[in-house]
């Protein structure tokens, strides 16, 4: 493992997004749309893929596939489904602006694994060709570095916490965080000693853990080495990752990959397989998903085996959902309310009202429960509707005592767009109409069909489009 030479963040951003009018070089944080959560779900259909007829890859197994076939790229394999697309153009930070990292944001990651320039490759998933595979096992650096461009939107999710507190999640951040993985952990090794960021950094260095320097064991057969390289040298949304694993058809790498959860205890190895399987569209995978999202404690693997599993709208994992909306692990809990409202079950509406009234004064909690009960809302039929809609009209008078979190000491205040006084109460109130309108309350339908992109609040926006185009 090489060491580099670590710089101040501002340093490391410059180089993609370097304006030569501004100096110092200045970064605003813009305010996400919808939840982070939404950024991680799986598309239904399998895309065609550009090349169906030419999408063969260096890394074909030394035996092919039992029908004789060449193995299938993701667009030509219906078990199969694209990974979730790495980040690209640092979503969530523009420029200019009043905050200047070298002067005011000395934030440098306590870790010699970061960085590396992120590196563009072919993605077999997308079928736009494919990158040359591993052919032995060898590590050129282990373990491996993180991308730059990754490290940068990992921070930039802290910075959206510092500089526009009342325009996010803190906890829905946090969880996201966790669901990258060690790329999180990095990002949050650069906050260190940040004050008013305590509390995030902790809970995503503690719930990812460190780095294991130990390499598993190697596995015997090619197929199965080839596998295990694919998930160690890169990290979950770098372009690249499970290249040829996807490539190959289901049959060959699947009985490999559930292998895995049952036998192997390396984290990097165990985690990033059950993020690859998130591909899949073979049923085969949901009680593996299950059990290690139930048995396994590891929190990385939960928030990725659930992501996964409410891609699959697993309906028996409601109630243990449930049981989190009271549970110890306060952040999972935004995470466990964002994954009941898009499995959309009705059997949760009497338990998940009743958490909500006890949390009636938790703007973190209200945040991600009022929209989880419009998505139930907009499935549920007779009385279980209407329960939603009476809760939700009588939830809506405490919504205007509802404080924004505590106000910053001034440093960060002078942002380019800074958040409005008392917004969280408008944030609220909107989410809570959309959430009546979605559940089939009229008056609300008529007042969200009149909105406009300008009349809603930003961090609002994904949800109001999601909604308009149910209510239309």
């Amino acid at each position: 493992m090489r060491s580099t030479t670590l710089r101040s963040l501002s340093l490391w951003v410059l180089a993609p997004l370097a304006v030569a009018a501004y100096t110092p070089f200045d970064l605003d944080v813009d305010i996400p749309e919808g939840t982070p959560f939404d950024t991680i779900k799986m598309p239904k259909e399998t895309p065609t893929g550009s090349r169906p007829n030419d999408t063969s890859t260096a890394g074909v197994p030394a035996k092919p596939s039992p029908d004789g076939k060449r193995g299938e790229t993701v667009a030509e394999d219906p078990k199969k489904v694209p990974p979730p697309k790495p980040p690209t153009g640092l979503p969530g930070v523009s420029a200019p602006s009043t905050i200047d990292y070298e002067n005011h944001l000395k934030w440098a990651p306590k870790d010699d694994k970061v960085l590396r320039q992120y590196e563009d490759r072919p993605d077999v998933s997308t079928g736009a060709g494919a990158p040359a595979a591993p052919v032995k096992w060898e590590f050129k650096e282990w373990p491996p570095n993180v991308p730059q461009g990754l490290y940068v939107y990992g921070v930039t999710r802290f910075l959206m916490v510092m500089l526009h507190p009342a325009m996010v999640s803190e906890r829905e951040l946090t969880e996201y965080l966790i669901e990258m993985g060690y790329t999180g952990r990095y990002a949050a090794s650069a906050t260190v000693g940040e004050k008013r960021l305590e509390r995030m950094t902790k809970t995503v260095m503690d719930d990812v853990g460190p780095m294991i320097d130990a390499l598993p064991a190697k596995p015997t057969g090619e197929v199965a080495q080839r596998v295990y390289l694919d998930l160690l040298t890169r990290y979950p949304y770098e372009a690249g990752f499970g290249s040829y694993i996807l490539s190959q058809p289901t049959e060959v790498t699947l009985p490999i990959l559930l292998g895995i959860l049952k036998t192997q205890r390396h984290p990097f190895l165990v985690r990033n397989a059950v993020f690859i399987l998130r591909c899949f569209n073979n049923p085969e995978v949901v009680p593996a998903l299950r059990n290690v999202l139930l048995k396994m404690p590891d929190k990385v693997v939960r928030n990725r085996a659930l992501a996964a599993l409410v891609r699959w709208q697993d309906e028996e994992i409601v109630n243990w959902l449930c049981t989190q909306l009271g549970g110890p692990d306060v952040p999972f809990r935004s995470y466990a309310l964002w994954a009941l409202g898009r499995i959309g079950s009705p059997a949760a509406v009497e338990k998940l009202i009743a958490a909500t009234k006890q949390f009636a004064n938790d703007r973190e909690f209200l945040w991600a429960a009022i929209p989880a009960l419009g998505w139930i809302g907009e499935n549920a039929v007779g009385d279980k509707k209407q329960k939603v809609v009476d809760f939700l009209i009588a939830l809506r008078p405490a919504l205007a005592g509802i404080p924004d979190p505590t106000p910053y000491d001034g440093q960060y205040t002078q942002v380019r767009t800074p958040d409005p006084a008392n917004v969280t109460p408008k944030i609220l109130q909107q989410r809570l109409d959309m959430a009546l309108a979605r559940s089939g309350h009229g008056p609300s339908r008529d007042a969200v069909k009149g909105w406009n992109l300008g009349d809603v609040i930003k961090c609002n926006l994904e949800y109001f489009r999601e909604t308009q185009a149910k209510i239309k």
